[in-house]
């Protein structure tokens, strides 16, 4: 058995780190619509060409991991061509993450309310700050997860909705 580990692990050595492992890069998917003017040209609204490459909700993704594998090879080569920076391919893939996007059906984003402190005459985490005297003053923050089903949300004082937890709580 250790014999067989050791033997696995070589193998996943070579095929990671050996040279020209680099040509086991997965291919740039739907090229046409990423790169509609050609390999060197980017697209107007990147985010609109990671969601026509990979479409929330199509067959072609048998389940969420596959969907936001294709968000992430997207957004890899977008970032590769020059036309996305570090921030804005993470922000993309949170947001692939956190969506229902071929979750299993029923699943929900919930948008949860949560108090504000008013803390100093300012209401915590405020921008701009907001001035108060007391917490009551302060208008709630909320927090947006994927819950199972509405009834799930719903247990936990949240609004139910559809897409990705990026635009379901209004940011």
């Amino acid at each position: 058995m250790q014999r067989l580990s050791r033997t696995i692990l070589a193998l996943a050595f070579v095929v990671v780190f050996a040279p020209g492992g680099a040509a086991l890069a997965q291919p740039v998917p739907c090229p046409g619509v990423l790169f509609p003017g050609g390999d060197d040209t980017c697209p107007a609204d990147a985010g609109a060409a990671v969601a026509a490459c990979c479409p929330c909700g199509d067959a072609q993704f048998r389940n969420h991991g596959r969907y936001v594998r294709c968000v992430a090879h997207a957004t890899n080569a977008l970032r590769d061509a020059g036309c996305l920076d570090t921030e804005a391919r993470l922000s993309l893939r949170r947001c692939a993450a956190r969506s229902t996007c071929n979750k299993p059906e029923g699943f929900v984003t919930c948008c949860i309310a949560q108090p504000v402190a008013c803390e100093e005459g300012v209401c915590a985490h405020s921008d701009p700050p907001i001035a108060c005297v007391t917490s009551d003053e302060c208008p709630p923050t909320t927090r947006c997860t994927l819950k199972r089903g509405e009834e799930h949300c719903f247990e936990r004082g949240g609004v139910p909705g559809t897409g990705s937890c990026c635009a379901a709580c209004g940011g």
